[in-house]
């Protein structure tokens, strides 16, 4: 670790992720930086773990790696190992096809394809001499896997979110996360890892299957003050009318959207703890939006407001701006935390990043008093859990099954999931739900939630699926 005169002597550039990092490790040296189960380790520590991987490292010339791992003390340490000495890191989920992870690598010369524990994979590729003056981090978006796309973040870019957060979430140097987000998505990354580490804070990273009893005990043992969780996992938290300890103070959900009823339910339950509703998206670092802590009830299926250093506009088909309160437009976002284009696909970069705005591809409005609200998607996407499923490949799929005449796929509010995912299938021979869903399984498609079986499915005046009319069916028929 680089000595702290050096840090006085050139000062913190105000967009500078390494000596940001490098000043809280020698600052919070005697203080607590990761706790797990098992484990702790103070930042001092870290700092001596992470010169450690960087000698391994540098002993090898290499300067581009790939990590796949869940929460982990080691993963934090070679993330921050590459984030402070390396050119590039690509982080992939666990869930990644071993097959497609490897091509990857092998596309963009990464040398080391890194799993944990032991386990790695090298790749014979020399040294890139060409250094980079910020790190790149490349996220996989959280899509199905075939159609997931590299985002390319660098440090600047993550920095400015994460300084964003710390401002809408007053993070503090006494505070203790529990991080039950997994660290390789961006919300996981940016929002709670390197923003509570930018404060000096106590992580407690949580891996494997979520459950309530769990978290409650690490709650109440560690005292923890923050925690940022997924619409799911708070529905699990007020289905069950659990008690949480006095020392939260806060509690921040996002990754999905979440219903008005869950939020509802939720304040009421945990109330005094304020409950912060999160927007964003990994291409723009991620966070766009944060409500405030007295945000009025009225509103409480707002996104809330952008957050530090974003400017958020609406703009209609025509790309005209919109300025009329309650009219809807497509949420256009401009700030430092926008990525830099997606991994070897210039054409999908092109899409969505225009003139350096990113164009979200979320309809929403805002009222008078500038909140911001999201009503739908422009293209045919679901949020389940955070994870964005397309509609069209889990149709096409569909169609490839035998006595399959016509299929549509919509999504429905959902208070465990956000959202679920409803197959209409119009049919000349008899199926049955199980078939469905295995079809769709084996074609590496998400399989719907549900399926219904009509006779027609209807359309527009401009013969596209009439999605409205689908779900007053479905809604209809859950009545039933």
């Amino acid at each position: 670790m680089k000595e702290r005169g050096r840090h006085e002597q050139t000062g913190i550039n105000a967009l500078c992720l390494r000596a940001a990092l490098e000043e809280v490790l020698y600052d919070k040296r005697e203080c607590t930086a990761f706790v797990t189960e098992h484990d702790k380790i103070s930042y001092g520590n870290v700092a001596v773990q992470i010169e450690k991987q960087y000698n391994a490292y540098r002993s090898h010339c290499i300067n581009r790696i790939a990590l796949c791992m869940s929460n982990s003390i080691e993963f934090c340490i070679k993330l921050l190992t590459a984030i402070l000495y390396l050119d590039e890191i690509y982080i992939f989920s666990p869930l990644y096809m071993e097959s497609e992870m490897l091509q990857i690598c092998k596309d963009n010369k990464v040398q080391v394809l890194d799993f944990g524990e032991g386990k790695t994979i090298l790749g014979h590729y020399p040294h890139i001499a060409e250094e980079k003056k910020d790190i790149r981090i490349i996220l996989f978006t959280s899509g199905t896997m075939h159609a997931s796309k590299g985002v390319i973040l660098t440090g600047k870019n993550i920095y400015s979110n994460a300084l964003a957060t710390i401002d809408c979430m007053k993070y503090k140097d006494t505070d203790k996360l529990l991080i039950t987000k997994p660290l390789y998505h961006s919300y996981g990354l940016t929002v709670e890892l390197i923003a509570g580490l930018l404060v000096g804070a106590e992580l407690y990273l949580d891996r494997g299957l979520f459950s309530v009893h769990k978290i409650l005990r690490i709650m109440f043992e560690h005292q923890i003050t923050v925690w940022c969780t997924i619409p799911a996992l708070l529905f699990l938290f007020v289905d069950k009318s659990v008690s949480v300890p006095g020392s939260l103070r806060i509690i921040a959900v996002g990754g999905a959207r979440s219903t008005e009823i869950l939020l509802k339910k939720a304040r009421n339950l945990l109330e005094p703890i304020p409950i912060v509703q999160l927007y964003g998206l990994t291409e723009a670092g991620p966070l766009v939006t944060c409500t405030p802590i007295d945000m009025p009830t009225e509103k409480t299926i707002s996104i809330g407001k952008p957050v530090k250093g974003v400017k958020l506009e609406l703009r209609d088909e025509n790309d005209d701006l919109v300025t009329v309160p309650g009219r809807p437009g497509e949420l256009v976002v401009t700030g430092n935390g926008i990525m830099i284009g997606y991994l070897g696909d210039a054409k999908a970069t092109r899409r969505v990043k225009r003139k350096g705005k990113l164009y979200t591809g979320d309809i929403g409005y805002f009222d008078i008093d500038n909140y911001y609200y999201i009503q739908d998607r422009i293209d045919a996407t679901i949020a389940r859990d955070g994870i964005n499923i397309s509609c069209s490949e889990i149709e096409d799929a569909l169609m490839k099954l035998d006595g399959v005449e016509q299929a549509s796929v919509i999504g429905i509010e959902n208070i465990l999931h956000s959202q679920i995912a409803i197959a209409f299938i119009r049919t000349s021979k008899k199926l049955d739900v199980r078939k469905v869903v295995l079809w769709c399984k084996a074609h590496g498609v998400f399989p719907p939630d549900d399926v219904m079986f009509i006779d027609d499915i209807p359309c527009n005046e401009n013969g596209k699926v009439n999605g409205k009319k689908l779900r007053t069916i479905y809604l209809a028929h859950k009545k039933d």
